[in-house]
C-alpha cells in the first residue's frame, strides 16, 4: 500500500515541478501541449500543485445508459462512461492549450494589456 501512495505522490510532485518550469509533462509533450494560467506564463508551484491534486479527485466517472433507437438496428443496448478531467483547469484558472497556438495567445493577451 505505502508503494502506491509513494508512487502517487512522486507523479504529483513531477508533474507540479515539470508544470511550473517547462510548462509541460512527459503526457502533454508528446501530444504537443502546454499547461497556461490566465495571464499566459506557467503556474506557479502551488498552482500546479493544486491543479494535479485536483485532477485525482475530478476523476470520477459517470455512468450512463444508452438504449439505441427503434431503427438503431447494429447497436445493442449498453453503459457509457464519460470522465470528465476539465474541473480541475476551472478552479485553478488554468488551460492547456497546443503549443503552436502560444504565439498568438501572447500577442492577444499583450494587446488586452495595452486597451
Amino acid at each position: 500500500m505505502s508503494v502506491y501512495f509513494f508512487s502517487i505522490v512522486c507523479v504529483l510532485i513531477f508533474g507540479s515541478l515539470s508544470e511550473t518550469l517547462w510548462g509541460t509533462t512527459l503526457g502533454k509533450k508528446i501530444f504537443r501541449l502546454k499547461v497556461l494560467n490566465d495571464n499566459g506564463n506557467y503556474p506557479n508551484i502551488l498552482k500546479s500543485l493544486q491543479r494535479n491534486l485536483l485532477s485525482f479527485a475530478n476523476f470520477t466517472p459517470v455512468f450512463t445508459d444508452f438504449v439505441p433507437g427503434p431503427n438503431d438496428h447494429f447497436n445493442d443496448p449498453s453503459t457509457n462512461i464519460s470522465l470528465s478531467m476539465h474541473l480541475n483547469n476551472k478552479i485553478c484558472k488554468t488551460f492547456i492549450v497546443k503549443e503552436s497556438k502560444i504565439p498568438e495567445i501572447k500577442k492577444l493577451l499583450s494587446e488586452k494589456k495595452l486597451a
